[in-house]
């Protein structure tokens, strides 16, 4: 049985559309796991010792502000390549606000008890994750004084 060229034609065309889309996905993917590094500001331990509490900033290159970030982790646990799981602000453009070391927008943390987290941060941030609650953790928030 022959099948028409028109349908031959119309078939090739939506494999190579859908080939096309898969590598651009991809490519879009590898390219990002690349851009982005997390540099750890400090680490606080829970009390009893079974989470932490990390800080760190999150440079993902020249044309991106500092952001920075907060992850609640089971102790030892290493932040890897991801964004905060609780906390995550940036320096809206043409604001001056103060900064950690590395030039992220400053945040601090302190654990109120075993389940409990206070978050405090620079007043005037572009604060784009502030989760209440992760893992058991309940998270309290607060501009720094």
């Amino acid at each position: 049985m022959l099948i028409p060229r028109w349908v031959v034609a119309i078939l090739a065309g939506f494999a190579c559309l859908g080939g096309l889309a898969i590598l651009a996905h991809l490519g879009v993917r590898i390219l990002d796991a690349g851009f982005c590094s997390n540099d750890v500001i400090s680490t606080a331990p829970a009390p009893g010792g079974l989470r932490q509490a990390i800080v760190f900033v999150r440079n993902c290159g020249a044309t991106t502000r500092y952001g920075t970030n907060v992850s609640v982790l089971s102790a030892g646990d290493n932040i890897g390549d991801e964004a905060g799981s609780i906390f995550l602000v940036d320096e809206p453009p043409f604001n001056t606000v103060l900064r950690n070391r590395i030039g992220g927008p400053r945040v601090e943390v302190r654990w109120l008890g075993a389940d409990s987290l206070l978050v405090s941060y620079a007043s005037g941030v572009e604060i784009h994750r502030q989760v209440l609650v992760e893992q058991g953790v309940h998270v309290r928030y607060a501009t720094l004084q």
